[in-house]
């Protein structure tokens, strides 16, 4: 990247891992938000995977406080990253895109990386676009999934979309569609496959496969009013439920995915 002519085309691509576990910042970062002598190393801010995380004393809130410190690390490199681009003439002419794959589940217990629960927690991204000569900021909160981060950046650049492209750019997406946020877990034990709808507030989540984990399969959340997922509303509110989960199931037919034979 140093070495490309600043006034041609080039493309850059940088991911980090930062603030993945283990959650050990190096210094100055480390003990930024989170002052405990406690878990300050490779081996020590390993968090357990799964439901298990609850019986270690430091989690939540510790590695909380070093999932901060790690963002922190990374935020600091990305500022130099900025500042070279400033320095060599490159900043104001790039389109940037910051995003993120997942979060984690420290509120709902589960530790380690990612995890099939589809909260809030998990899979509601940061993605921060800067446009070429763009010098105010500008919020958008509507509901956008990744898939359309590729349509948005080929209209950007001036690119044709090819047809059947998945995902909308940001500026044509029609108005009211559901969102959707899909884990299939092969890693960590028998295989889940959960998919989470979001329509407005409301928001289902439904796992098939080998659930044994201490958590209900179908999920329903009223999020204007419970923002934390803490009062799953199946049993109260079933004809919600339902219609969100019709809607899934419509989504996998289109895709040809029959959850109850995964």
């Amino acid at each position: 990247m140093g070495q490309a002519p600043s006034n041609r085309p080039s493309f850059f691509w940088l991911h980090l891992v930062t603030e993945h576990d283990p959650y050990a910042a190096p210094p100055p970062f480390m003990g930024s938000f989170e002052r405990s002598p406690l878990a300050r190393s490779v081996r020590t801010t390993q968090t357990h995977y799964g439901f298990g995380a609850k019986a270690d004393p430091c989690y939540p809130g510790i590695y909380e406080g070093r999932y901060d410190e790690a963002i922190r690390c990374m935020d600091d490199g990305l500022g130099g990253l900025f500042a070279w681009m400033k320095a060599t003439g490159r900043y104001d002419r790039t389109l940037i895109v910051i995003t993120a794959d997942h979060g984690e589940s420290f509120s709902h217990g589960y530790g380690g990386h990612g995890g099939p629960l589809l909260s809030e927690d998990l899979i509601h991204i940061p993605c921060l676009i800067k446009r070429p000569y763009q010098h105010s900021a500008e919020r958008d909160d509507r509901l956008y999934e990744q898939c359309d981060l590729a349509p948005t950046l080929l209209q950007m650049v001036g690119l044709p979309i090819p047809v059947g492209i998945e995902g909308y750019p940001i500026s044509r997406k029609p108005e009211g569609l559901p969102v959707f946020s899909m884990n299939h877990d092969l890693a960590f034990g028998p295989p889940t496959f959960s998919v989470a709808i979001r329509l407005g507030d409301w928001k289902y989540v439904e796992h098939w496969g080998h659930w044994t984990v201490p958590w209900p399969r179908r999920e329903l959340y009223d999020l204007a009013e419970d923002p934390g997922e803490h009062q799953n509303l199946v049993a109260t509110r079933p004809d919600k439920a339902a219609d969100l989960r019709g809607r899934i199931l419509m989504e996998l037919a289109r895709r040809h995915i029959n959850p109850e034979q995964e």
